[in-house]
């Protein structure tokens, strides 16, 4: 089974409202210059002025220190220009005014996420999910974080439910998928894969491991056609290739498997594993010559591969050269010994 082709996915983070840098102020009296420069911020906001909001909201929590929005915002701005520390304490002044608030301590935890601080970060959207159950970017963002920790059963779960959510959540399916390649359960794995290319069709990845899971599942022209719409987008793809070419050894293309085959051998990639499974083909087609010299290449790719040994002398015996058959059943015996009881019964 080749390997699942992964991404490394975005973290998301809470925005201030569009075009509001500031809410309805805890003050009903409002001075003229905290209007002002309410105003400001939620222009320069809008206008991705960083720079310019953080001036703004510093300006606010001075006159209002318990202006949650001004410290939402501010924490925002410091964030964006990369001032972590300062961000993290402007946020928690806005979760000290609201502690009900979600938003802060997501935004707490993907300082902390980008930061590495593993514990720290789980710590903060945990607090924010206690806060909002059904935050969807708290799911996301807590959920890659126990995906990064191994925690996949935990991760998934929360997957699940952001897809409960928003079901066109192509991203989430992805990760589902994963899980469920992950612990082999492939029918499970092949539909989560097929949810997300319902909304992302293009996306190399989710076709390559849905073709893998149809390959597993012995769905042949489904997993060709999810490795050919892989490889339209990188042709090159050694992983899709040599996934085709499993997938055309196993329908009966042997002639599509032997050219990948060749194809992948002149950029260098040797796969012993291939190179048996076609020459099984081959063998089952009647074309013996042509599989003894693919069991030939899968020994020199492999020269301890007992499996090509002992189909090999089965070859050899039936085209009559039973010297060198009965060599490679001695060599294939003295690599598994299991074989003995096998020695003159062709393997499938």
């Amino acid at each position: 089974m080749n390997h699942a082709l992964k991404i490394v996915p975005g973290v998301e983070d809470a925005r201030p409202p569009d075009g509001q840098a500031a809410c309805p102020p805890a003050h009903p009296r409002r001075s003229a210059t905290a209007m002002i420069h309410e105003s400001l911020a939620a222009s320069a906001l809008a206008l991705g002025d960083f720079k310019a909001v953080l001036r703004h909201c510093s300006q606010l929590v001075q006159a209002q220190p318990d202006h949650y929005q001004a410290w939402f915002n501010l924490g925002f701005a410091r964030h964006q220009v990369g001032e972590a520390e300062e961000a993290e304490f402007a946020y928690r002044q806005a979760q000290r005014l609201r502690p009900e608030a979600a938003e802060p301590c997501l935004n707490i935890g993907l300082l902390r996420h980008a930061q590495a601080d593993w514990d720290g970060a789980r710590e903060a959207y945990e607090h924010a999910l206690q806060l909002d159950p059904n935050h969807k970017t708290v799911l996301w963002n807590l959920g890659l974080i126990l995906e990064e920790g191994s925690n996949a059963a935990e991760a998934e779960a929360l997957f699940a439910r952001l897809v409960e959510l928003e079901p066109d959540h192509g991203e989430a399916w992805f990760r589902i998928g994963l899980c469920c390649l992950g612990r082999e359960e492939f029918q499970a794995g092949r539909d989560a894969f097929a949810r997300c290319l319902l909304v992302l069709p293009e996306w190399p990845e989710a076709s390559y491991n849905h073709a893998l899971c149809c390959l597993a599942l012995n769905q042949m022209e489904e997993a060709k056609a999810s490795f050919e719409r892989a490889l339209e987008s990188n042709p090159q793809c050694v992983e899709a290739l040599l996934g085709m070419a499993t997938a055309a050894a196993a329908s009966g293309d042997v002639e599509i498997g032997i050219g990948i085959r060749n194809q992948l051998c002149e950029s260098g990639r040797h796969e012993p594993d291939l190179s048996f499974n076609l020459a099984l083909e081959l063998e089952r087609c009647g074309r013996a010559e042509d599989a003894v010299v693919l069991y030939c290449e899968a020994l020199q790719e492999r020269p301890a591969f007992a499996e090509a040994l002992l189909n090999l002398g089965h070859v050899l015996e039936r085209l009559g050269n039973r010297q060198h058959a009965h060599e490679c059943w001695r060599q294939a015996m003295d690599l598994n010994n299991d074989f003995a009881k096998d020695y003159f019964s062709p393997m499938r």
